[in-house]
């Protein structure tokens, strides 16, 4: 059991959180519900998609624990523990690099010539066997090596 203020809280091993008195306040409750789906008045359920959405935006697991053990001594459940770390680390599987542009060659041959060439390959990216994806911030620079090269750019 925690203490939220004066809110007594249990976090269960069925990932299921259950004030026992009390409620909590707006931002406790905002919290709460960025990581857990609200199932009945007082309880909430941890969930998969939730928590990593709530990971993708910039949330630390750490700091919902934290939040989940302000007054309790006692660790939260090894189910609910693992859940939180396979959360945080799923909802950091994928990060965003920016903005890009897709380009399909004519043919597999033109596109490895371009992968080959030395100065393009910083600034290209093989995509299967006829796409190229260019980051927006190198696509002048890779027109213009392109361009160069004999071959329009589209």
């Amino acid at each position: 059991m925690f203490e939220i203020r004066s809110k007594r809280v249990t976090v269960l091993p069925n990932l299921s959180i259950r004030v026992q008195s009390g409620s909590p306040l707006a931002a406790e409750k905002l919290l709460l519900e960025a990581w857990a789906e609200p199932v009945e008045p007082g309880v909430w359920r941890l969930d998969p998609t939730r928590a990593r959405e709530a990971v993708e935006r910039g949330q630390s697991a750490d700091d919902f624990v934290a939040f989940l053990q302000h007054c309790d001594s006692q660790p939260l459940p090894e189910t609910v523990q693992g859940f939180l770390r396979t959360c945080e680390g799923d909802g950091k599987a994928l990060r965003s690099r920016g903005e890009a542009w897709l380009f399909d060659c004519r043919d597999a041959d033109t596109t490895a010539m371009i992968c080959g060439q030395e100065q393009l390959k910083d600034l290209c990216h093989r995509c299967g066997e006829t796409r190229l994806a260019v980051p927006a911030a190198h696509l002048a620079r890779f027109r213009k090596v392109v361009r160069s090269l004999g071959l329009g750019v589209g």
